[in-house]
């Protein structure tokens, strides 16, 4: 049996660690697109439940304004700013502002894709 020259095994040892670690970096980048196709969808419903929320907000502050100035024609002697913030529904969801379903789901499939990911 001949001798296998050594710039030959170097080479093919070269070649079967280059192999390896590309086959890694080939994995790697998979779970890395995965992950970005998540969070990507994570960003679409935070970005979504922001709006709602600024939304939400805008509509608070017209109401607020507007009771103030209601409190202010009643009695100009009160100050609306001193009367205490109460959380007036205890109970869950309040009935007239159920949960957006559609957000829900979308949390659901989420984490449905993040466990196929990972699974």
């Amino acid at each position: 049996m001949k001798k296998t020259p050594s710039a030959l095994k170097w080479l093919a040892e070269s070649r079967g660690r280059i192999a390896h670690k590309h086959s890694a970096n080939a994995s790697v980048i998979l779970l890395l697109e995965a992950k970005v196709t998540t969070l990507s969808s994570e960003l679409r419903i935070a970005e979504l439940m922001l709006s709602n929320a600024k939304e939400n907000q805008l509509k608070l502050d017209s109401e607020l304004k507007a009771l103030d100035q209601t409190v202010q024609i009643f009695d100009e002697r009160l100050d609306p700013t001193k009367i205490e913030s109460i959380r007036g529904w205890q109970g869950g969801n309040p009935p007239d502002k159920p949960k957006d379903r559609e957000v829900e789901f979308s949390k659901k499939e989420v984490l449905r894709e993040e466990v196929e990911i990972y699974g």
